[in-house]
């Protein structure tokens, strides 16, 4: 939790946290079984744009850590921020 800048915040439920918090508990969570991958789904969903750039923050640390991650996202800008290579995927024609 330290590493998440979450280590003050252990004893509070999930109503008491931003939505920048929750997003780092649910890593934390997913960070303690050790994988060897991560796969996001719309990380920054319902974040404003200082807790996007946290969560931005979090997951550039894991890439320098050498954690393998995945990201699904519409926030195009966002994913040219954190990412090595982006594949964009298009509606097909017909």
């Amino acid at each position: 939790m330290a590493k998440l800048q979450m280590a003050d915040k252990g004893g509070l439920y999930p109503y008491q946290l931003s939505g920048g918090q929750k997003q780092r508990v649910a890593i934390a969570r997913a960070l303690a079984m050790q994988p060897k991958m991560l796969c996001y789904d719309e990380p920054t969903s319902v974040l404003d744009s200082d807790l996007r750039d946290q969560v931005a923050d979090l997951i550039l640390s894991l890439k320098e850590s050498g954690l393998t991650q995945l990201i699904i996202t519409h926030d195009m800008d966002f994913a040219k921020k954190v990412a090595d290579q982006v594949l964009e995927v298009k509606p097909l024609e017909g």
